[in-house]
């Protein structure tokens, strides 16, 4: 769903930038535009991403968009979204040029789905830990891993590839700040809260340990269907209770909650969530080499793209091919009669000096045997019993688990989690939408948009009828990003839930 405003009165539609003739907007978020765009010479599409004008204009959104585009100029890596231009806008917002990509993002899928098989989370954890890895071995800590920045791109036919989005939050260890020094003393906390490491939650320096807690959450809330924190959308203060929990309350494991995983696995997805960064895999390759241990021999998707070999250059190639060709012909330019006289000769000497071949006689009449029975064979001595071994218990993996559809879902537990005594004054970015006048339009247009989807259908247009009411009110009353969110979330599951 795309913000009317902007797309009527919105000058990027038309410019060429770069050579990439820009098409339509194809998406609009808290922080950015992403538009459709076309080279002009090799007719490839291409999605160009730039800032809101109202949001270019703080100090702090611009950096990250920088940091972002150079972060994803260096890690090139099959599970990592490709940049291939960057440059400014007339107006001097800043904009970057990515591969398009096609699907849609991990959280969509679970919105409609509710949590995956193991077999599936197991594939897709481990392109998520290749896109990792290749980031830890630049130095650049993520430190906003979530489903909404994981990519189920299919644009190739049915193969499915996951791309990790989203580097604007990304440090390098080398220049990495123990929290950053906001308003009045303030420390302003990088990540999302549902996802956040007790370290980050704590402003320290960003380490792979956070990652690996944060992908520990996601990987929990892909088994479960749940966070393994999730206080309700309404609770007075939802980041508090989350930060708190992330800091002092030890999660329910996945044994626990009933999910049907292998026990070492559900105390493997334990161990990325403890408190202590060094009682975690001490790193994205160590724990998908865990991972790898439950994952049955035959995969149930790609893990990921393989290594591109070196290519030939197109001139050097043909001549090669040429060259090999004329040596061909050259060779069968008189090999070919030679080997055709020697043909002919071996069989006129067969003709004429091979010995006549005896003649068989006719084989002799059959004559019928009757059939006699066997006289019956003398029973055999008594032996002793063969030594049965007892059969060896099932591996503790994938294969031996029943099928996940014939249970039915966890019960999610709610964990209560009291306030702490000693409350910490913080600031959380924890949102990139702004509860401004540009917001509250295009929700009400997502409103709509809404209702022309349940006018059709009278179960839906019934459930319309009762949520309506409290998304407007929702909607004029939101004072956080937070609140923001909890609003598009809500439009968007309904909108998926009725495209179906």
């Amino acid at each position: 769903m795309q913000d009317a405003c902007v797309v009527d009165t919105d000058p990027v539609i038309g410019m060429t930038l770069s050579g990439y003739r820009v098409e339509r907007l194809m998406g609009v978020g808290g922080m950015g535009l992403v538009y459709l765009a076309r080279h002009e010479f090799i007719d490839r599409r291409f999605a160009v991403k730039a800032l809101k004008p109202d949001v270019a204009a703080d100090a702090a959104m611009a950096r990250n968009f920088l940091r972002e585009a150079q972060v994803l100029s260096v890690l090139k890596h099959p599970n990592i979204v490709d940049i291939v231009s960057f440059g400014a806008l007339p107006d001097g917002r800043h904009y970057m040029v990515m591969e398009f990509l096609e699907g849609r993002t991990l959280e969509d899928e679970l919105i409609q789905q509710g949590r995956v098989s193991p077999e599936r989370a197991l594939v897709l954890a481990d392109q998520v830990l290749l896109a990792l890895e290749a980031a830890h071995d630049a130095g650049v800590i993520h430190r906003d891993l979530k489903p909404s920045n994981v990519f189920l791109n299919r644009a190739s036919g049915s193969v499915e590839v996951v791309k990790l989005l989203d580097f604007g939050l990304a440090r390098q260890q080398p220049i990495a700040l123990a929290g950053l020094q906001g308003e009045e003393g303030k420390t302003v906390i990088a990540g999302t809260p549902d996802y956040i490491s007790p370290e980050q939650a704590l402003g320290h320096a960003p380490t792979p340990a956070c990652d690996v807690y944060s992908f520990g959450v996601m990987l929990f809330e892909l088994l479960a269907g749940f966070r393994p924190f999730d206080p309700p959308q309404t609770a007075e203060d939802r980041t508090t209770a989350l930060l708190h929990a992330h800091l002092q309350v030890t999660p329910p494991t996945l044994k626990e909650l009933g999910v049907v995983v292998p026990d070492a696995m559900s105390e493997l997805v334990a161990q990325c969530l403890k408190k202590n960064p060094d009682d975690r895999p001490r790193s994205a390759a160590e724990l998908r080499a865990m991972l790898s241990a439950f994952r049955p021999a035959t995969p149930a998707g790609p893990l990921a793209l393989p290594t591109p070999t070196k290519l030939v250059e197109p001139i050097v190639l043909e001549k090669a091919i040429e060259r090999d060709l004329e040596a061909a012909v050259q060779r069968r330019s008189w090999k070919g009669p030679v080997a055709i006289l020697a043909a002919v000769i071996a069989l006129l000497l067969a003709v004429v000096f091979w010995p006549d071949a005896p003649v068989e006689p006719p084989p002799a009449p059959v004559t019928p045997v009757a059939e006699v029975t066997p006289p019956p064979a003398p029973a055999p001595s008594p032996s002793p019993a063969p030594v049965v071994e007892a059969p060896k218990p099932a591996p503790d993996d994938l294969a031996a688990l029943p099928d996940i559809a014939a249970k039915p879902a966890p019960k999610k537990l709610v964990v209560a989690t009291p306030p702490p005594t000693e409350r910490t004054v913080i600031a959380v970015e924890q949102s990139d939408c702004e509860p401004d006048d540009r917001w509250r339009a295009a929700s009400r247009v997502h409103l709509q948009e809404l209702q022309s989807l349940a006018a059709d259908d009278e179960a839906r247009w019934k459930e319309f009828e009762r949520v309506e009411p409290s998304l407007s009110q929702a909607i004029t009353n939101a004072a956080t990003g937070a609140q923001c969110d909890a609003v598009d979330r809500q439009i968007r599951k309904l909108a998926i839930k009725w495209k179906k």
